[in-house]
This record gives structure tokens, C-alpha cells and sequence, in this order.
């Protein structure tokens, strides 16, 4: 039974109430180690959500879905209120959220095994092994019957829908379109070092690679041994910059995209930024915040790490901007992925339930009734700011800022999942040249390497 109930737009999204506080890989690579130093008891005060005032076509009362994930969407003791969505789907509907707990090393395996033995769960987290592979193999059931995306709710990302669709279904419906790598830099460094406030750029339209680069040779040339223009995981974010993916989508088949002179472009400007000295792993393996210490100038990493910056540089002037745009493009693309984004699992029957979960789940991100609530929840119990919240929500809404999504990830674990010793070949796209993989010391390398390769895990697509 399709859902047709009607709400008018509200606001903007309030895509941080989530994005902040989830863990990486909620949609990600899977890599990425952990998003927190620390998981603290919440000190916040409690945020009262309106009900009430929804008009229900459709009884779900006493439904309880089953979420497999490696969080609860109940609440916790880090966390003892319930979402804006939570809240909604069991005061306003009566349904009940019920979490199947797995783990980052087994959440697929964890899958296909309940979809096998008949015991699917009713939600999975979209992750970027989801498309095309995830769907291909039978894991997931067209939304099509249970989300009316016609409906003004999804407006905003309604196009990013119809990107993700196969064999002319629509699988996914995204909740929140979110920067996956953004740039975290302390200000009040900026000013003492003469800098231009990259926010500044930003609104100018000229925080580009040009810019991006003499800023940190400004910073890096006045102590080359200790000082590093960018840290983080952030390669990913730079590629995409350019303006194009390595592979792309076209609604039926995908392309092999490696010849594209953008890419080349992104690719050379890692060879130099490696090669003077500019850009350096992170400090002892892995860190999730920009370090204190005021020797680096740039960070690249997902949102969630924000609040952390904040909290390790207490009594600075914290502030974020998305990726410098290639001078030659006329607007900014951002490396993107869908947060907090649920899958209909196969062999799941509570259809109606679960396209009301994510009906509620974008109700929280777009009308006025419940976007207040959501900020609210966001900034109660994080470091980051009014002002940094405020401007991370006008990237969702911006016409110069164009998301980028790279379907490479998706095609097979072997182009999008590390497997011990062995690199995804995404990894190896992106981060070759940054990490000095064997064989990559130049873009011409990793490209007649592994054009091939794509070559064939797109012809099990393409047919």
C-alpha cells in the first residue's frame, strides 16, 4: 500500500542532529577505525518533541521493526532520549524499533545470513557497498509501493533518489545528503599566521585548489619539519573536488571515467602536495579531531569529527568549510554519501511500517514542526557551535554546491572494501599517490594499473 499523506516543506535540514553523532561507516567506508575519543554519559537536558499533529492514513500500531546495525536506535545511556524519528514513529504511530546488534567486521556476513535462514531483520543501514552490489544480490525490495517520493518531504533529495535507481526501481530513499570528508581549521591559527579566512574565500567563491595550496605553503615553508598543511582522510574528498567520479552512473549502465583530465588534474595536485611535504598521514596511525598542537592547518574528515576538534582545542576559534572547488569549475561538488539512510531488507513483510520509519525519519529533517527539536538535540550535549551548525545546514541548499557520489565504491568489495593487506582498489584511486602504495608513485601508474580492472567489474553490470 503506497503512503500518500502530505506535509508542507519545512525547513532545512537539520542533518547534523545525526551526522554528528553517528559512528563512521553509518554509510561509509568501512576502514574508517572510530569516530570518538571517548563515549561519555549525557549531560544534557532533555528536548521535548511536538506530536499530535500528524494525520495518519495508515495503522502501524503494535508493529515492531527489526533494525540490524551496530547501534541502537533506542535509547542509551550516552544517548537516553529518543530521536526526533523515534519519537514520532511510537507516539504518533505506536510502532517499535527492535535492535539485532552486529558488528563492522560482520554486519554483511550477519545479513545474508538472516535473509538465508528466513529471519531477515526489516532495516539495514545503507553503506556504499549497497549500490549496485548489495541490491544486485537479492539483500534488499524496491521502495517504490511504500514511499510516495512524490510527496514535498523529499523534495530536496528526491534527485539523489532517482540516481541510485535499478532495473527502473528505486531502492533507496535518502534521509540525509552529507559531506563525508570535510575541512576542520582553527581560525584563530589563520589570523596569527596572516591567512585569509577560508570561510571568507568560501562566500566569495575563491576558496579554490589555487588557494588551498598557497595557504599551506605560507604555513608549511616557515617550519617544513614540523609543520603540515593537511591531515585526515581527506584523499577521497580532494578526487571528487574535481568535478567528476572514476566511474559514473547513467540510470542503466556505468562508465569507466579514468581518462577524464579532471581526475588527472586532482591526481597531479596530490603528487605535489605529497611531494613538497604538505600533505601527511595522521599522527600515530589514526586521530579523530584537528590536532591541538597548531602545527597543522588543514583536517580533512567526515562531520562527525567536528565536536571532538572542539573539544580538543578548547578556547580556539573552530570552523569548518567544505572542500576547495578545481579552478576551473564553476561550482563546488562535495564527496558525498546518504547518513542515516535504512534499507528495506529482502524477505521483509511489515512494507507499510517501514516506509513509515522513513517517513519519519525525514520529517525530522525538513519540517519546521520537528527541525528545531533535532537542532536543538544536536547542540545540547556536543562542543561545536551555533555558527557551525547554522552554515553546515545552508550546504544542503546551496546551488554552487553540487554533490558527488562515487559508484566505484559500490560495484564489489574488491573495488570498495580493504581486506586485510589487500587495498580496495577505490583506496588505491584515491590514496595511492598519498600513501605511497607500491606502484603508485604517479597517476600514470595507478591508472594503466587499474583501468582494466574497472573495466571488468562493470561489465558484470553492464549487460
Amino acid at each position: 500500500m503506497k503512503n500518500t499523506k502530505r506535509i508542507a516543506a519545512g525547513a532545512m535540514a537539520a542533518a547534523m542532529a545525526l551526522s554528528l553523532t553517528a559512528c563512521a561507516g553509518d554509510g561509509g567506508d568501512s576502514t574508517t577505525a572510530s569516530t570518538t575519543e571517548s563515549q561519555t554519559e549525557w549531560t544534557g537536558d532533555l528536548v521535548t518533541v511536538p506530536t499530535g499533529e500528524i494525520e495518519k492514513e495508515v495503522d502501524i500500531s503494535g508493529t515492531t521493526l527489526k533494525w540490524m546495525g551496530t547501534y541502537d536506535l533506542n535509547p542509551t545511556n550516552t544517548t537516553p532520549e529518543r530521536s526526533v524519528a523515534l519519537t514520532l514513529f511510537e507516539d504518533e504511530y505506536g510502532g517499535k524499533i527492535e535492535w539485532i546488534p552486529t558488528t563492522t567486521d560482520t554486519r554483511f556476513d550477519d545479513l545474508a545470513t538472516a535473509i538465508v535462514s528466513g529471519d531477515s531483520p526489516d532495516l539495514f543501514l545503507y553503506e556504499w557497498l549497497t549500490f549496485p552490489y548489495g541490491i544486485a544480490q537479492g539483500q534488499y525490495q524496491p521502495i517504490d509501493d511504500i514511499v510516495d517520493l512524490s510527496d514535498p518531504i523529499w523534495d530536496d533529495v528526491r534527485d539523489y533518489a532517482d540516481q541510485f535507481t535499478w532495473e527502473g526501481k528505486h531502492y533507496i530513499a535518502p534521509i540525509i545528503i552529507n559531506d563525508s570528508s570535510i575541512i576542520t581549521y582553527n581560525r584563530t591559527l589563520m589570523e596569527k599566521e596572516g591567512l585569509e579566512d577560508p570561510y571568507e574565500l568560501y562566500l566569495k567563491g575563491e576558496w579554490d585548489w589555487d588557494a588551498f595550496v598557497s595557504m599551506m605553503e605560507q604555513f608549511c615553508n616557515v617550519d617544513p619539519e614540523n609543520r603540515t598543511g593537511i591531515t585526515g582522510w581527506w584523499a577521497h574528498a580532494l578526487m571528487q573536488s574535481a568535478g567528476t567520479t572514476f566511474v559514473t552512473y547513467d540510470g542503466e549502465q556505468f562508465h569507466n571515467n579514468l581518462n577524464d583530465p579532471r581526475l588527472e588534474k586532482a591526481e597531479l595536485l596530490m603528487e605535489d602536495l605529497v611531494k613538497k611535504g604538505y600533505a601527511k598521514p595522521m599522527p600515530n596511525g589514526w586521530i579523530g579531531y584537528l590536532p591541538e598542537d597548531r602545527n597543522t592547518l588543514f583536517f580533512g574528515m567526515g562531520s562527525w569529527s567536528v565536536s571532538e576538534s572542539f573539544k580538543k582545542n578548547e578556547g580556539e576559534d573552530i570552523f569548518v568549510v567544505p572542500f576547495p572547488k578545481n579552478p576551473d569549475a564553476e561550482d563546488y561538488t562535495w564527496t558525498s554519501n546518504m547518513d542515516s539512510t535504512h534499507m528495506w531488507v529482502a524477505g521483509s513483510d511489515k512494507g507499510d511500517a517501514v516506509g513509515i520509519w522513513m517517513e519519519c525519519m525525514r520529517r525530522e529533517q525538513v519540517d519546521e514542526k520537528y527541525t528545531e527539536a533535532a537542532k536543538a538535540k544536536a547542540l545540547t550535549n556536543n562542543a561545536y557551535t551555533e555558527e557551525v551548525y547554522d552554515f553546515m545546514q545552508t550546504w544542503r541548499t546551496s546551488d554552487t554546491l553540487v554533490p558527488m557520489f562515487e559508484y566505484s565504491y559500490g560495484l564489489s568489495p574488491r573495488m570498495g572494501t580493504d581486506d586485510g593487506d589487500t587495498k580496495a582498489v577505490i583506496n588505491i584511486l584515491n590514496e595511492g599517490i598519498f600513501y605511497g602504495y607500491e606502484g603508485c608513485e604517479t597517476w600514470a601508474q595507478i591508472k594503466n594499473s587499474y583501468s582494466s580492472i574497472i573495466d571488468e567489474e562493470i561489465a558484470v553490470y553492464n549487460k
